[in-house]
């Protein structure tokens, strides 16, 4: 949720990608869907769980090593989610759901919607236009000409 990855970058994220001095994950662009390499600012939330995980690495490749096959890690993380969902009450949420939170909420926040598909590896943005709401930006940009009067 807070870097808008895809499953698999995450899954499959080695610990050489991680940047913690300049604050980035570097994506090469073979562990990409558009591959593009891509820069991911690393937040103070990321950060933190990072550093986490970077105290139990012992020494690892991957920052979540869960399986030695790629399946194996897919499947373990689907039971997770599923059992975090389950605890948390919550139906109908799919993993991917939070990599479209993440779009909603920066859009909404008013980051512009290059800088939002940038961050998330689109293509193009009219990938990432699907998370815009056109119609709320029309009203407020109404409201904002009836304070110029």
């Amino acid at each position: 949720l807070n870097t808008g990855m895809r499953r698999d970058e995450i899954l499959f994220l080695e610990w050489i990608w991680v940047d913690f001095k300049e604050g980035y994950i570097n994506l090469p662009h073979t562990h990409s869907k558009s591959k593009k390499s891509r820069k991911v600012p690393i937040n103070s939330v990321i950060r933190k769980i990072l550093l986490e995980r970077k105290l139990q690495s012992d020494g690892a490749e991957y920052v979540f090593h869960i399986s030695d096959t790629k399946s194996g890690a897919r499947t373990w993380l689907q039971r997770a989610f599923r059992e975090a969902c389950k605890q948390a009450g919550i139906e109908g949420l799919r993993f991917h759901d939070l990599r479209h939170t993440a779009a909603t909420r920066l859009v909404e926040a008013g980051i512009p919607l290059a800088a939002v598909a940038e961050l998330l590896g689109h293509s193009s943005i009219r990938m990432t236009e699907r998370y815009s709401h056109p119609q709320d930006s029309v009203i407020k940009g109404s409201e904002i000409l009836a304070n110029f009067s």
